[in-house]
């Protein structure tokens, strides 16, 4: 993710993999089936101009959406404004490739 976790998940004795710089491509958006296919480190503010033009968003908001990272998101199954009407994170994945 981003390191923009507020309860310290981003901090550990382990390896830590950066991959904003490399994995950061919207791959697909399929309008009509309101799904899209990203890469982990795309950046939830980044995915959501890119949604904007067909009246879609991604939820939950979060106040880090500005660097917070899909795979992160989905890593802490981030919540914050809106997810008592829109869900978690982990309703609004469908499918991981590893």
């Amino acid at each position: 993710g981003g390191g923009t976790g507020t309860n310290g998940q981003s901090l550990t004795d382990g390896i830590v993999v950066d991959v904003s710089r490399h994995m950061n491509q919207i791959i697909e958006i399929d309008v009509e089936a309101r799904r899209v296919r990203v890469q982990a480190g795309v950046v939830k503010d980044q995915l959501n101009a890119a949604l904007k033009p067909h009246g879609l968003f991604f939820a939950p908001e979060l106040s880090t959406s500005n660097r917070a990272t899909i795979g992160g998101m989905i890593s802490t199954d981030a919540s914050g404004q809106g997810s008592c009407q829109y869900g978690k994170t982990r309703h609004h994945v469908l499918e991981l490739d590893t």
